[in-house]
């Protein structure tokens, strides 16, 4: 689930027309409404965007099918069809902060960052003390790399909110980025403290751990993360791929990890043969051959997954070389908004410190 995704939820209920944007199918709509709701707060986002459609159809001109299916398709990575929803909504009611925030959102995920960032301005514009906004464009920021304006825009929002775990976590995510994990473990653990039970801030952390090496933390967070997740959540497959690699990484067999994996796996999903690769029931290069989308973003996303995955597959193998040229292989894709992006960097960066330590020597 995105970081917002639940704020945006409880905003699309909230902040419902009533009388005439209903018509005459006001009962059949609140029902259809509430049944999207309950489907998306499950995690079943597919229910929710069959739900949130026969909302629109039995009310064209209620603004909560049309923004409740836009954030449904955004937690399906669905962008484009996202934005389309989400644009609807704001014509519908077009001074909506949280709307041009989540659509903002959209744009940095396909990589059209001045629309994200003018998306996110005018949120801003139309709610000067409302934190979400500012993370939206912090978000944006940090996929474009640029991770000091988007700690500034963290900080704003930790100023105008301080109890707003969401911007913790996304300051402890910019912070592991630039690789100042203290600072990083200081906000995941705020994120923590404020909201104990939410999975995204786990695997963050659990990231963080994994970036600096320490495995056994690392597994300890996947492992929560994954105890507070619904099964239908398409982010638990990651999940358990990293909580896998963690333990892998500590010399134990948890293969049985990503037998379980493959019962809950979503149709679809170039990861499916991540976890058949690791499981030995396919070869690396059937896993990157897979790897690919006529949509040349998600092109791009599946082969930065394919390339690092392949790389773990190598460095497990005790193929250092073939690793290096696959997290090599990673970076270059310049999928920066991919989780597995930065993991590359690291592996390398931390190759290179072993190379210099031995010829040191």
């Amino acid at each position: 689930m995105k970081p917002w995704t639940g704020i945006l939820l409880m905003a699309c209920v909230g902040l419902a027309p009533c009388g005439a944007a209903w018509g005459d199918n006001e009962e059949e709509a609140e029902a259809a409404l509430e049944r999207a709701v309950a489907s998306f707060e499950d995690g079943d986002y597919d229910d929710a965007i069959e739900e949130a459609g026969n909302v629109i159809e039995l009310a064209p001109e209620s603004v909560q099918g049309y923004r409740l299916r836009g954030i449904a398709y955004t937690a399906t990575e669905d962008y484009e069809l996202a934005i389309t929803d989400l644009t609807r909504s704001i014509e519908i009611e077009p001074d909506d902060a949280m709307a041009f925030t989540v659509r903002g959102s959209c744009w940095f995920r396909i990589r059209d960052y001045d629309k994200g960032f003018a998306d996110c301005n005018t949120a801003i514009e139309l709610e000067p003390t409302f934190a979400f906004p500012l993370l939206g464009r912090a978000e944006g920021y940090g996929i474009k790399g640029d991770y000091d304006k988007a700690l500034l825009d963290c900080n704003k929002a930790i100023e105008i909110d301080p109890e707003l775990y969401e911007a913790y976590g996304e300051r402890g995510s910019i912070y592991d980025l630039k690789g100042d994990y203290r600072k990083a473990m200081e906000d995941f653990n705020k994120a923590i403290e404020l909201e104990p039970y939410i999975d995204t801030v786990y695997r963050g952390r659990g990231l963080s751990w994994y970036d600096q090496g320490d495995y056994r933390r690392a597994s300890a967070d996947f492992a929560r993360a994954i105890d507070l997740m619904e099964e239908e959540d398409p982010d638990i497959v990651y999940a358990r791929v990293f909580l896998y690699l963690a333990k892998a990484r500590q010399g134990q067999n948890a293969k049985s990890i990503l037998r379980e994996t493959k019962d809950i796996l979503r149709k679809g999903k170039e990861i499916s043969e991540v976890v058949k690769m690791f499981l030995g029931e396919i070869t690396p290069e059937a896993c990157l051959a897979a790897a690919v989308d006529k949509n040349p973003r998600l092109d791009k996303e599946k082969k930065c997954e394919g390339y690092y995955y392949v790389g773990c597959y190598r460095l497990l193998h005790g193929d250092k070389d073939g690793a290096k040229k696959m997290f090599e292989a990673c970076i270059a894709t310049e999928a920066t908004g991919c989780v597995e992006s930065n993991p590359a960097k690291v592996e390398l960066k931390r190759m290179e410190e072993a190379s210099k330590a031995k010829e040191g020597k």
